[in-house]
């Protein structure tokens, strides 16, 4: 009889599947729990996926209201 090893069995993810689950979050406007019920995984997961996109996309914007002088962008 074998004993279980205590090891949680990871769950990996293909490329193709993150793209499309950034793609959903950052284009498309929908939250990672509607994302990741639709594509099968956890929201946090799609959260950690698409948190450096969402801070990229912050930047850029923040760079081009700077660009612009508004107030606003100048403030964050």
């Amino acid at each position: 009889m074998s004993e279980p090893s205590g090891k949680i069995e990871r769950q990996v993810y293909s490329a193709e599947l993150k793209q499309e689950a950034v793609r959903l979050v950052i284009e498309m406007g929908l939250n990672c729990t509607q994302v990741g019920q639709k594509l099968g995984a956890p929201a946090k997961t799609v959260a950690n996926w698409a948190r450096p996109h969402r801070r990229q996309n912050r930047l850029k914007q923040i760079a081009e209201g700077v660009a612009n002088d508004d107030p606003a962008a100048l403030k964050a």
